[in-house]
C-alpha cells in the first residue's frame, strides 16, 4: 500500500513538473526574439511580458485562449494547444520614411526646456507620448539623440532613494492630424536604467536617419516596468523612474503631451488631468546640414 502511495506521489509529481511549457516570440522577419511583448489571458483578466529574451512560460493543463502583442506588430490570438516552442509575430506593414543623406558640413546643437518638479509615473503597460513640432525652418536636420529626463524616487513619499532595475520602450512615429502614425523606427528601443544612471537619459539615434521636419513627430515611452536578475517584469504598481515635465513651453519647438493607459487604444491629452498646462520635457540633439 505504501509503496503504491509513493508511486502515485511520484507519478504526481513528474505531472506537476512539467506541465510548464517554454515559448520564445520572435520577428517572423528579422528572427530576432521580441522582448517584453504581452501576454494576455483572455477571459482569465490575467497577463504579464516575455522577459528580455522573449521567452515566457505557461501552464498547459488548461486550455487557455491568448493574445500577444507588442507596438508595431500585428496581435496574434491563439490557443496554448496550438502554440509551438517558437511564435512568430508579424510587423506591421508602414512604410518608413525615405532616407536622405546629407555630404556637408553640419552644425549639432540641443535644442528644449529645463524640466521642473514634475514627475509623471506610470504603470505597467502604460503610455507617455509628446507631439514636437519645430519653431524654426528644419529642412535638413537629423536628431541625433534624445534626451529624457527621469526621476529615482518611488510614487511613495519616500525620502530615501532605492535601488531598481527598470525598462521602458521608446518609439517614434510620424504625425499625422496630431496623432501618431507611421513607425520612424524598424524596432522600438528598449531603454534601461537603474539608480546609478544620469537623471538625463540620452538616446542616441544618429544612425535611424529621423528628420526634424515642420510636421514634427511623436516619441512615445511604454513603461515595461522594473525586471529581476533573469530579466522579468516584477508585479507593481508604479514604477521607477518616473517622467519630468515642465510647465514652460520652450522657444525651439511646439510640444503636446499625451497619456494613454494600458487598457486604452486612446490617446489623453494630459492638460485634461491638471488644471495647468504642462509637457514632457524632452531635449533633442539636432544636427543641421548646410546644403
Amino acid at each position: 500500500m505504501r509503496l503504491y502511495w509513493y508511486i502515485s506521489f511520484f507519478v504526481f509529481l513528474t505531472t506537476k513538473l512539467c506541465v510548464a511549457q517554454n515559448y520564445t516570440i520572435i520577428d517572423s522577419q528579422s528572427k530576432e526574439s521580441i522582448p517584453f511583448a504581452a501576454i494576455e489571458i483572455l477571459g482569465k483578466n490575467e497577463g504579464f511580458f516575455t522577459n528580455e529574451k522573449g521567452n515566457f512560460f505557461l501552464d498547459t493543463t488548461e486550455i487557455r485562449k491568448i493574445k500577444i502583442s507588442c507596438l508595431g506588430y500585428n496581435n496574434l490570438i491563439t490557443e496554448n494547444k496550438l502554440m509551438k516552442d517558437t511564435i512568430f509575430l508579424i510587423p506591421k506593414l508602414e512604410s518608413l520614411s525615405e532616407v536622405i543623406v546629407y555630404s556637408s558640413k553640419k552644425e549639432t546643437t540641443t535644442i528644449g526646456g529645463k524640466s521642473k518638479n514634475i514627475a509623471w509615473h506610470l504603470g505597467q503597460h502604460d503610455q507617455l507620448g509628446v507631439l514636437l513640432k519645430p519653431q524654426a525652418d528644419y529642412k535638413q536636420s537629423f536628431i541625433e539623440e534624445i534626451l529624457i529626463p527621469i526621476g529615482k524616487l518611488p510614487a511613495t513619499t519616500e525620502s530615501k532613494q532605492k535601488q531598481f532595475e527598470s525598462v521602458f520602450r521608446l518609439h517614434l512615429f510620424s504625425n499625422e492630424n496630431n496623432q501618431p502614425n507611421i513607425p520612424l523606427l524598424k524596432t522600438p528601443i528598449i531603454i534601461h536604467c537603474n539608480e546609478k544612471s544620469n537623471k538625463l537619459l540620452r538616446v542616441n539615434i544618429s544612425n535611424k536617419n529621423i528628420q526634424f521636419t515642420s510636421e514634427g513627430l511623436f516619441v512615445c515611452l511604454e513603461m515595461i516596468g522594473e525586471i529581476d536578475n533573469d530579466g522579468q517584469v516584477i508585479e507593481k504598481k508604479n514604477f521607477v523612474p518616473n517622467f519630468k515635465f515642465t510647465d514652460k513651453q520652450n522657444k525651439y519647438f511646439s510640444s503636446h503631451s499625451y497619456f494613454k493607459p494600458s487598457n486604452s487604444d486612446i490617446w489623453i491629452s494630459v492638460n485634461k488631468f491638471l488644471d495647468k498646462e504642462i509637457f514632457l520635457a524632452l531635449n533633442l540633439v539636432v544636427s543641421i546640414n548646410e546644403n
